[in-house]
């Protein structure tokens, strides 16, 4: 799932609704079981993060930009949470790493968005088991 550079990442509301949002995302380092993980970033307070406060069930499948599935991209179901702070910090690198200066500009703009509207801009991240 981590060699796709965009990936239609899908969590679900309270209601069953789901919502597919494409994201980068980047594999993650293994916690020592079999499981596989990948990680990306988020705002703190988006869509993304509240319905993951209710329930860690999500999928993921390959899309293009645009969110549009890729012709044969499987559907996986995962689990996800949230880590904040310096636990993001694995997930920053992951990314960074991956998508290199384009990552950079984006978190640039991200910091000086927050700024301007006066928001805090913490380090808020998604690791997803797969």
């Amino acid at each position: 799932m981590t060699d796709f550079r965009y990936v239609l990442f899908t969590s679900y509301r309270k209601s069953g609704e789901a919502i597919a949002t494409p994201v980068w995302i980047a594999e993650l380092d293994s916690d020592g079981s079999s499981a596989r993980r990948a990680g990306f970033t988020i705002a703190a307070d988006s869509g993304k993060a509240k319905r993951l406060k209710h329930t860690a069930r999500v999928t993921l499948q390959g899309c293009d930009v645009r969110g549009r599935p890729l012709p044969g991209a499987t559907i996986i179901s995962a689990t996800a949470h949230l880590v904040h702070g310096p636990d993001c910090g694995p997930v920053n690198q992951a990314i960074k790493s991956k998508y290199g200066l384009q990552f950079q500009l984006v978190n640039l703009a991200s910091g000086l968005s927050a700024r301007i509207k006066r928001r805090p801009n913490p380090d808020t991240g998604v690791i997803v088991t797969f």
